[in-house]
């Protein structure tokens, strides 16, 4: 199964959140949003997910790699 999903970008009244990476990686309750989202939807049975991040996509990019620590792609 696929899914998409699509961090958010410029959002001015959470700025002092994002000042040193962007809203998908701040952590909550110890663990990036970004992570808390693939992980539900791997324990939903998708397999295939395409990340669309228009902040700093390299630091995301970093983070996921090839998905390998949540077994998807």
């Amino acid at each position: 199964m696929n899914a998409i999903i699509i961090c958010p970008a410029d959002r001015p009244e959470m700025a002092f959140l994002n000042r040193f990476q962007p809203l998908a990686l701040v952590p909550i309750l110890g663990r990036p949003v970004l992570d808390l989202w693939i992980t539900e939807l791997a324990t939903h049975g998708i397999t295939n997910i395409r990340i669309l991040a228009a902040d700093r996509p390299d630091q995301i990019r970093r983070y996921v790699r090839q998905g390998e620590a949540w077994g998807i792609q």
